[in-house]
C-alpha cells in the first residue's frame, strides 16, 4: 500500500497550499465577511489535521517495517476515529460552492485577489475550486487504492501480524495459499473495508452530485450557440 503513503504526502502538500496560500491570505480575508469565509473554507483545518495524523502513523509504520507490509489496521483506525470529519466537510459543499459563485460574481475585489493567488507557481495552474474539492476526491481515492491494490493478493504474498475481527496471523507464520482459507481472507478484507465504506459512501454520493452539476454547467457553456 505504498501508494497510500505517497498519495497522502501529495494530498497534504496541496492542503497546505489551500490553507496557507489562500485561507491565511490577509488580502483575501479582507474581501469577505466572517460568515462567508467560514462557509467557504468550512472545517478544512480539521481536515488538514486529520491528514497529518494519518501520515504520521503511516510514516511510523514504514520505519518499523522496511517492506511496509501492513497498514490495514491504520486505515481502519482512522476511518473510525478521524475521517468522520470529512462528512462534515462534504455536507457543507453545497453552501461552499454557492458562496464562491456569488463572491466571484458580485465581489470584484474577491475575484481579483483569487485570480492573482491562483497565478502563484505553487498552485501549479490549478484553480482555487480544485483545492476546495480535494477532500471529496481524497475520501474516495483511498477506498479505490485499497480495492485496486487487491488486499487479498497482498496478504498472500507477505508475512503479517494482524488481529482484526478475531483473525490472527503471526509474523513467524508466513501466509501460504495452501494453508489459509479463502473465506478467512475475505473476512479480513471485509473487516478492513467495512468502516471505510460507511464513511466514503455519503462522501462519494455528494461528490457525484456536485460534480454532475459542474459537468452540466460546463457542457451547457461549451455547446451553447455563439453569435459572431
Amino acid at each position: 500500500m505504498f501508494e497510500v503513503l505517497t498519495s497522502e504526502i501529495s494530498y497534504l502538500r496541496s492542503l497546505h497550499v489551500l490553507t496557507e496560500h489562500f485561507m491565511e491570505s490577509r488580502e483575501l480575508e479582507e474581501t469577505m465577511i466572517i460568515r462567508d469565509r467560514k462557509t467557504l473554507f468550512s472545517n478544512i483545518l480539521k481536515i488538514r489535521e486529520v491528514s497529518e495524523r494519518f501520515l504520521k502513523d503511516l510514516d511510523e509504520r514504514i520505519f518499523q517495517n522496511v517492506v511496509f507490509s501492513d497498514i490495514c489496521d491504520i486505515i481502519n483506525y482512522h476511518a473510525k476515529h478521524n475521517f468522520p470529519a470529512y462528512i462534515d466537510y462534504v455536507r457543507n459543499q453545497i453552501y461552499q460552492e454557492k458562496i464562491f459563485t456569488e463572491l466571484m460574481k458580485s465581489n470584484l475585489q474577491f475575484s481579483a485577489v483569487i485570480t492573482r493567488l491562483q497565478e502563484s507557481p505553487q498552485c501549479q495552474r490549478l484553480p482555487f475550486m480544485s483545492f476546495l474539492l480535494l477532500p471529496f476526491q481524497r475520501i474516495t481515492r483511498i477506498k479505490m487504492l485499497i480495492e485496486v491494490s487487491s488486499i487479498t493478493q497482498f496478504l498472500l504474498s507477505m508475512s503479517y501480524c494482524i488481529n482484526i475481527s478475531g483473525l490472527t496471523v503471526t509474523r513467524s507464520q508466513p501466509i501460504n495459499i495452501m494453508n489459509v482459507q479463502q473465506k478467512d481472507l475475505q473476512q479480513l478484507c471485509d473487516a478492513v473495508m467495512s468502516t471505510w465504506t460507511k464513511i466514503s459512501e455519503e462522501c462519494f454520493q455528494r461528490l457525484v452530485e456536485s460534480m454532475s452539476q459542474v459537468i452540466k454547467r460546463s457542457l451547457k457553456a461549451k455547446w451553447s450557440p455563439t453569435c459572431y
